[in-house]
C-alpha cells in the first residue's frame, strides 16, 4: 500500500500525513489473509476498517492438450480445433490478449515447416499475423507453441484465421481454426504423432498467468499421443 504524503481535509478537519511504503511478509502462505487499518484523528476518535485477500504463490499448469479434427485426417483445416486445460480458473485474461473478457475472439494461428527444427512442424497462437508470432521474437504469440512432431503438415509458412475461447467451468483455452490466410498451397496431410504444447509465460503481454502475477513454467508441457487434426 503505497501512502502519498501531503495535507488533507476531512469535513473541515485537517490532517497531515507522511509517506511510506507498506509491503507484506514475502512469506506468507497461501490463503486468506485479513488486514486492518485504524486511522486516529487529533481527538482520539478512530475508526478501523478491514480487508480480505487471498494469498496465492502457486503457478498454474497445463493439465491436459488435445486436437480435434472436422474434416481431413491429418490435414489442419477450417474446423479443427486444439484445446488446452490448465490448472486454475481465475487466469490474468487481459494478459494473454489485451483487454480480452474469456468470450470468442479473433486470432491467428501460424504454422512453420520445420518450426521446431529436425523435420517437426509447429504451431501458434498469435495476435497478429507477422514474424513476431513464431520464429520471431514471439512477441505476437498469445499462448504457447505447439511441436507436431511431424515434417508433413506444412511445406512453408501456412497463417489461419482462428477464434481464442477461455471456459472458465472447464479451465480451458480453445483455439478453432477458420479459414486459411496465407501460404494455404503449402499445406499437406500430416501424421498421427506426439504433439507437445509447451506454454508462454513471462512476457509484459501475452502468456499464461493467475491473477496473483504466477506466470506459467515453459516447463510445464502436455502431450497428446495421435494428433487428431
Amino acid at each position: 500500500a503505497s501512502l502519498t504524503s501531503g495535507e488533507y481535509t476531512c469535513e473541515t478537519q485537517s490532517f497531515i500525513y507522511q509517506s511510506a511504503v507498506l509491503t507484506a511478509d514475502a512469506s506468507l502462505a497461501e490463503g486468506a489473509k485479513t488486514f486492518q487499518i485504524t486511522g486516529t484523528d487529533f481527538a482520539s476518535n478512530s475508526s478501523t476498517t478491514g480487508w480480505t485477500v487471498t494469498i496465492d504463490n502457486t503457478a498454474p499448469t497445463t493439465g491436459s492438450f488435445a486436437t480435434t479434427n472436422a474434416g481431413t485426417a491429418g490435414l489442419i483445416e477450417a474446423g479443427d480445433a486444439l484445446a488446452v486445460v490448465i490448472s486454475e480458473a481465475v487466469i490474468d485474461l487481459a494478459h494473454v490478449k489485451a483487454g480480452w473478457n474469456g468470450s470468442s475472439t479473433a486470432v491467428f494461428v501460424k504454422l512453420l515447416d520445420n518450426g521446431y527444427g529436425s523435420g517437426k512442424d509447429g504451431l501458434w497462437v498469435c495476435i497478429a499475423d507477422t514474424a513476431n508470432c513464431a520464429g520471431g521474437t514471439n512477441e505476437d504469440e498469445l499462448l504457447g507453441g505447439v511441436n507436431l512432431n511431424d515434417p508433413d503438415y506444412v511445406a512453408n509458412t501456412v497463417t489461419f484465421n482462428a477464434t481464442l475461447l477461455w471456459t472458465v467451468g472447464a479451465k480451458k483455452f480453445t483455439v478453432t481454426i477458420g479459414s486459411c490466410a496465407s501460404g494455404c498451397g503449402g499445406l499437406g496431410t500430416g501424421g498421427s504423432s506426439t504433439a507437445t504444447f509447451t506454454p508462454r509465460s513471462g512476457a509484459d503481454l501475452g502468456g499464461i498467468r493467475d491473477k496473483a502475477g504466477n506466470n506459467m513454467s515453459t516447463s510445464s508441457t502436455a502431450q497428446e499421443t495421435g494428433v487428431q487434426f
